[in-house]
């Protein structure tokens, strides 16, 4: 596969996990939002050799989709 479609591929996934990262009802997170941020680390470790800049979008999304999501449920944990 080309590295455009991995780098457009990851970014669609850590954008993904980034907007369904807070959702933590019934568990659904872990089941919708984590394996997407997975497979956007993976097609970032597949197209990082490039040495692009625009590489570097793919895992500050998913950072911040994992800081958004902890935050969440720490939050709900401490509520509830």
């Amino acid at each position: 596969m080309s590295n455009t479609i991995l780098f457009i591929l990851g970014l669609l996934f850590s954008t993904w996990f980034a907007l369904t990262g807070w959702f933590w009802v019934y568990l659904v997170n872990l089941f919708y939002s984590y394996p997407a941020a997975i497979l956007a680390i993976i097609c970032w470790l597949l197209i990082r050799a490039d040495k692009k800049k625009r590489n570097i979008i793919i895992p500050a999304i998913t950072g911040i989709g994992l800081l958004i999501s902890l935050s969440v449920l720490t939050y709900l944990l401490i509520t509830n």
